[in-house]
């Protein structure tokens, strides 16, 4: 059996600026001090100040892969990243639909429009609900999948911030942080 090594990909400095951000919003790290270029507002705005846990972040399942799920009411679609689609496709064990013809343009929370490459069709599992969902496949996204409006009411989602949680059908799901 030969070993094929696994490219590495080499990351940009805007996505490592926004893997810090995420860090520190998920309660590890303190807040970088550089700006990022294209995203940073949809982050965290520089007018609010605002804590660095108790974010509705839940570990969930995108077709086998381990991901943590950004929960956000505020999104109407479900947005997933090109780079977990393409691991998911490397792995192979999961059939994915994902339709690079059907391009979707999104505007974020603070105005600028998100790069989007397709729309994609994956088994979703969060506590102990599985579902499949129609995802807008994201070039570069701060967080692998955003569980948007449309996801919540498929999957029988309520968000609970009082009790640090999702309910999935009654059962609790906790935040990471």
């Amino acid at each position: 059996n030969k070993v094929v090594p696994r490219k590495v990909r080499k990351i940009s400095e805007d996505e490592r600026r926004i893997n810090d951000w995420v860090d520190f919003i998920e309660g590890r790290g303190q807040k970088p001090t550089k700006p990022i270029n294209k995203y940073g507002q949809t982050l965290i705005t520089r007018r609010n100040s605002e804590t660095a846990k108790n974010k509705p972040v839940v570990m969930g399942k995108i077709g086998t892969i381990d991901s943590k799920i950004m929960i956000d009411s505020g999104a109407e679609p479900n947005v997933i990243s090109e780079s977990l689609v393409t691991r998911i496709i490397e792995e192979g064990k999961e059939k994915v639909e994902w339709n690079k013809t059907s391009i979707r343009k999104i505007r974020c929370a603070n105005g600028t429009n998100m790069d989007t490459c397709g729309t994609c069709i994956l088994p979703v599992t969060l506590g102990n609900r599985k579902n499949v969902l129609k995802f807008v496949v994201a070039r570069t996204l701060f967080r692998d999948v955003i569980d948007g409006i449309v996801g919540m009411k498929n999957m029988a989602i309520s968000l609970h911030p009082s009790e640090n949680c999702i309910k999935v059908e009654d059962n609790k799901v906790h935040f990471l942080s």
